[in-house]
């Protein structure tokens, strides 16, 4: 590990040095692909649902639309055996959205049926669901070619998770906007955030190095904490990274990210942290949208 990192060509100093099976009974991969279906909705309404699903290295990435007029990226996705489940959620102006859903594969038949659950502000609608895997020569997933023109331009974010100091200010909402250092391949970004009414301001650092397919983050945080980390991007579809440890109060906090590119204009951020060195635990998730660029 400390090769690659080294082959990087990326200084951050200090925090470079610092890097350092049973078979299920179904078929894990069965699940990965373009399905199709219907469902009858609360109202009577008949919705065609697609559901989006692709594997990397055991960990899954999906989405999911039919049920409001936009594409809703999957934050959790868990396969046990032959069962998925998964869930996402969204602001929209009627309140928060979220939608959880868990169903069953029938290999033989190629289909994948359960049930789904929607809530919208305090209302709670359930119902059957049934879908058919449609195959086609290439499964539709995002491949983003890796590069740092992929983040330049300007974002807006949710976060939805719990408020964790020194490594997170909570649920908040907010812009980020990343332009190019002159010729060289570094990004610097700049952070600005609402927190329940509260602005922040923060300010990151990412650098590339496309031989090794590394990406180095500097964050900046509005405490004055600093987090440092590399990102794995050889995958078109996430970039894997962890921060190295930061020590608050004689105890060592490390956060865990995995970014999912969801489309060119949108990506989803799942944030998970150990304290020290104990078993990673959830945080929370963020999901970003494009809205013009650079």
């Amino acid at each position: 590990m400390r090769g690659r990192v080294t082959a990087i060509g990326i200084s951050f100093g200090l925090f470079v040095s610092c890097i350092a099976t049973a078979q299920p009974a179904v078929d894990r991969n069965s699940f990965s692909g373009h399905w199709r279906g219907s469902a009858i909705m609360a109202n009577g309404e008949t919705a065609q649902i697609t559901l989006t699903v692709s594997e990397d290295e055991g960990v899954y990435h999906g989405s999911i639309s039919g049920f409001i007029n936009r594409e809703l990226s999957l934050e959790q996705i868990r396969v046990d055996q032959n069962r998925l489940q998964g869930r996402s959620s969204i602001d929209s102006d009627v309140g928060r959205i979220e939608l959880q859903l868990t169903l069953s594969l029938n290999s033989e038949a190629n289909k994948l049926s359960g049930s789904q659950h929607i809530t919208i502000g305090e209302l709670l609608t359930a119902f059957d669901v049934e879908l058919t895997k449609r195959r086609r020569r290439n499964v539709p997933q995002p491949q983003i070619e890796q590069s740092l023109s992929y983040f330049i331009g300007h974002w807006e974010f949710s976060y939805t998770g719990g408020e964790y100091p020194p490594l997170s200010h909570g649920t908040r909402t907010g812009q980020v906007t990343f332009t190019q250092r002159h010729d060289t391949p570094f990004l610097d970004g700049t952070v600005s955030g609402n927190i329940f009414g509260d602005s922040y301001e923060e300010r990151v650092v990412i650098g590339y190095d496309e031989q090794s397919e590394f990406l180095a983050f500097k964050e900046t945080l509005s405490s004055g904490i600093e987090l440092l980390s590399i990102a794995d991007w050889s995958s078109p579809i996430a970039i894997n990274f962890t921060t190295i440890p930061i020590e608050r109060d004689g105890t060592l906090f490390q956060l865990r990210r995995v970014i999912s590119i969801t489309s060119v204009n949108a990506f989803l951020v799942t944030e998970e942290f150990s304290v020290d060195h104990g078993p990673f635990k959830r945080l929370g998730n963020a999901v970003y949208q494009r809205s013009s660029a650079q």
